[in-house]
């Protein structure tokens, strides 16, 4: 579970960092999209939303930082 979080906020971060930057080549954009729409579509987001809850019960994460990391993860799926 904590590797599947893992690769969803990376290739989040990678997806949006290939929009930001546009260094990166429309191929490497194109399969990380891809990756990133089949997790999406097979309950990613659910997943890592609750992981981020879980993490504010725990005392990980404040609130504050959870509702701006959500926000980042729904810029990002949002830019697909």
């Amino acid at each position: 579970m904590k590797y599947y979080i893992a690769v969803v906020i990376a290739l989040v971060i990678i997806v949006t960092g290939c929009k930001l930057f546009k260094e990166f080549s429309t191929d490497i954009h194109q399969t990380v999209a891809v990756s990133l729409q089949k997790a999406y579509d097979d309950g990613g987001a659910e997943k890592v939303s609750a992981k981020i809850d879980a993490l504010v019960v725990e005392g990980k994460l404040s609130t504050v930082q959870a509702e701006k990391l959500k926000a980042a993860l729904q810029k990002g799926y949002d830019s697909m």
